[in-house]
């Protein structure tokens, strides 16, 4: 049992015998076995899951397995790895985004019309948007797709609900 001072504080030097000598390959034994870390660190003293047994089997290049912190979040694996792993894809507010790189998402019809586009850039201006013709964000055939400038895609909306709101009002 370690000692302790008048503070209550541990005393420097002084042992835990209730703690294990840690036996790393025994550690990467029991891990790949199924165990947790937090099993583990039990099983060699320690009342929860110990930094001293995660940074050996991280040191080990050992990757982490799918699981859950406190029971609510996943823990964070990135793309396939991830039990949440949707393909790489998502649709927010109509539109399809894609994952490009680690956490950043682009506009699917950006992406398309980026990619099949006759003007051969390798980025859209400043100012300028990909519409889509037939108005259904989800509709991104590259036949579907015009690069226009804001000025002019704004002004195309405007019409259209001017033109939306007289045919309301015939009707």
């Amino acid at each position: 049992m370690p000692t302790r001072d008048s503070k209550g504080r541990f005393i420097k030097g002084s042992e835990n015998s209730s703690k294990k000598e840690l036996d790393e390959d025994k550690i990467i034994e029991l891990y790949k076995s199924g165990l947790t870390i937090k099993e583990i660190s039990k099983q060699f003293g320690y009342t929860d899951a110990s930094q001293r047994v995660h940074a050996l089997i991280k040191n080990e290049g050992i990757s982490r397995r799918a699981g859950r912190l406190k029971g609510i979040s996943p823990i964070t694996q990135y793309g396939n790895k991830n039990p949440s792993w949707k393909g790489g894809k998502k649709i927010s507010n109509g539109y399809k985004f894609i994952l490009i790189g680690h956490n950043n998402y682009l506009l699917e019809h950006q992406y398309v019309w980026l990619r099949e586009n006759t003007w051969g850039m390798w980025f859209i201006p400043k100012k300028w948007v990909v519409h889509h013709k037939n108005k259904n964000r989800l509709d991104n055939r590259i036949e579907n797709l015009v690069c226009i400038p804001l000025g002019v895609h704004t002004s195309l909306h405007n019409m259209l609900r001017a033109d939306n709101k007289k045919i309301q009002e015939v009707v």
